[in-house]
């Protein structure tokens, strides 16, 4: 796992229920194939666990129960060259001055 920062673009990797001792933890919105920005990544106890384990929460979903962070492995940086391409597209957009009669 790659250690990620603040303000980082990561993609989720993993939006499955976490069942535990039958109860099964909602993952409040959280989507497979979404881009989510880093609000926070650090070492935390997951619920219901002695174990410390890496964990982050977005900037998208703030308003999560108790702020209960995710595991860190459900996400995947997102790699800078894959948005390389938008922003191209977004600069020729921009460049481009639009005349209409």
């Amino acid at each position: 796992m790659a250690k990620l920062h603040r303000g980082q673009l990561v993609e989720c990797i993993n939006d499955m229920p976490l069942t535990k001792d039958g109860l099964t933890l909602s993952m409040d919105g959280l989507t497979r194939g979404k881009i989510y920005t880093v609000d926070w990544y650090g070492t935390a106890t997951p619920s219901g666990g002695p174990s410390r384990a890496k964990c982050v929460t977005l900037i998208e979903i703030a308003d999560r129960a108790d702020n209960c962070p995710y595991l860190a492995s459900r996400f995947t940086p997102v790699d800078d060259g894959r948005l390389s391409i938008f922003r191209l597209m977004l600069a020729k957009r921009n460049s481009k001055k639009a005349t209409y009669a």
